[in-house]
């Protein structure tokens, strides 16, 4: 039950102002872009670079984590034994 508590606490303590940034900064740049325009008329052209680079490679990292993770969470609650071309 603490857990619970603590988890829904510090979620909302970090998510909300999050939600309110990005609904402040949203409003005030009304193009496309999000993080890469707000970071770049804020520090600069190579820092929105790199803040579009980096968002879009931990996406790709972040996304190709999952069917591995889920290979395995498989194998493991079913008891299963993939083969070793399915387990990447």
């Amino acid at each position: 039950l603490v857990s619970v508590l603590l988890l829904l606490l510090v979620s909302w303590f970090w998510c909300f102002p999050v939600a309110l940034m990005t609904a402040e900064l949203s409003t005030a740049y009304p193009h496309d872009g999000g993080y890469v325009l707000w970071v770049q008329s804020a520090f600069g052209n190579f820092a929105g670079f790199m803040m579009g680079w980096v968002s879009w490679a931990s996406g790709v990292v972040d996304n190709a984590l999952y069917p591995s993770m889920f290979l395995t969470f498989v194998e493991d609650s079913f008891d299963l034994h993939l083969s070793a071309w399915m387990q990447m």
